[in-house]
């Protein structure tokens, strides 16, 4: 699921412009360039027991945390599913979820997590569309915050929302919050992003922050809030905080160029196209910039019907176009 509510101006389409001789092309990439508001987780003993988490020996600890940090999804989840087969853990099941969930298969991860939420006979039949059965009170936070992030990716929005309200309006302790809540917030944001309601996405994506969740991509998402809003300096200020060695992302470089174009800063479009661009070739990508708007930017009285993400289009139980990340 995708961390950032952002704009799907790729570097890519950018780019593509510069070898356009044909002005009647030029216009028609010109108008392509709309941006779109989006807002992008062995072997057992001989034993009758279920082997408990801290139980596996030191070697396979480390090939997990070295499979962990390679992002090597497929193994993890052969080793995952591995580690289910000497014996159903609510731990593993979380954790294979959740890799599923990172290489863009939330159905799987839905149908990993189903016996956790009372849906035995659901998971045997494959039923998509089953309905969380047990009370949340006996789910784990994090299996909620994973099952919430697969519905968003699939689309279903009101199933995702009720999962992460439920994480968020947990009893926790303020001075130590757990980790999951800046990311469930963060969702949330995009959840109310999607729904037009600006006031209430905005308050998310600062509670995502006070709860110190990825300084960089609530930025983003804040900066595309003030845009979708009509703030184009606002947003551009925002973006400007972040450093140069954060703006690597091409979804929050692409934020940040159509910014500076919407602000009239062609000179800061110098600063970062430079020197792989001549000035020609800047200032045809400024003027395409120019050209492109917010989509859905609200008029009074009006709200945005669907907002995309990284991931697919949103609102209601729609189906994403693409899998999140």
């Amino acid at each position: 699921m995708p961390d950032c509510f952002n704009v799907r101006v790729l570097l890519k389409d950018i780019f593509t412009i510069i070898t356009v001789t044909n002005s009647a092309a030029k216009s028609c990439l010109a108008k392509k360039m709309v941006l779109l508001g989006c807002v992008a987780l062995m072997a057992g003993c001989a034993s009758n027991e279920k082997p408990a988490i801290n139980s596996l020996p030191a070697d396979l600890h480390r090939q997990e945390k070295i499979l962990v940090a390679a992002k090597n999804y497929k193994a993890l989840i052969d080793f995952y599913q591995s580690r289910l087969r000497q014996g159903d853990s609510a731990v593993y099941r979380e954790k294979l979820a959740k890799t599923y969930l990172d290489s863009h298969d939330p159905e799987s991860a839905l149908f990993t997590l189903r016996p956790l939420f009372g849906q035995e006979q659901a998971a045997q039949q494959n039923d998509p569309h089953y309905d969380f059965g047990r009370p949340f009170d006996n789910i784990s936070a994090p299996a909620r915050l994973i099952a919430g992030s697969a519905c968003l990716d699939l689309g279903r929005t009101d199933r995702a929302k009720k999962l992460l309200m439920s994480v968020l309006h947990e009893a926790v302790d303020d001075a130590q919050p757990p980790p999951e809540r800046g990311e469930t917030a963060n969702l949330l944001g995009i959840i109310y992003a999607r729904e037009g309601n600006y006031t209430q996405a905005r308050q998310m994506f600062v509670l995502a922050r006070r709860y110190f969740y990825d300084d960089v991509a609530v930025k983003n998402n804040l900066a595309l809030v003030d845009m979708l809003e009509g703030k184009d300096e606002q947003a551009l200020q925002r973006l400007m905080t972040i450093t140069e060695s954060e703006q690597n992302d091409p979804q929050l470089r692409a934020n940040l160029l159509l910014a500076m174009a919407k602000n009239g800063r062609l000179d800061y479009l110098r600063t970062h196209l430079r020197p792989s661009l001549t000035d020609s070739q800047i200032r045809m990508i400024y003027q395409a910039l120019l050209q492109a708007e917010v989509a859905h930017r609200p008029s009074v009285g009006t709200q945005p019907k669907n907002i995309q993400t990284e991931s697919g289009t949103g609102g209601g139980d729609e189906k994403p176009t693409a899998p999140a990340y």
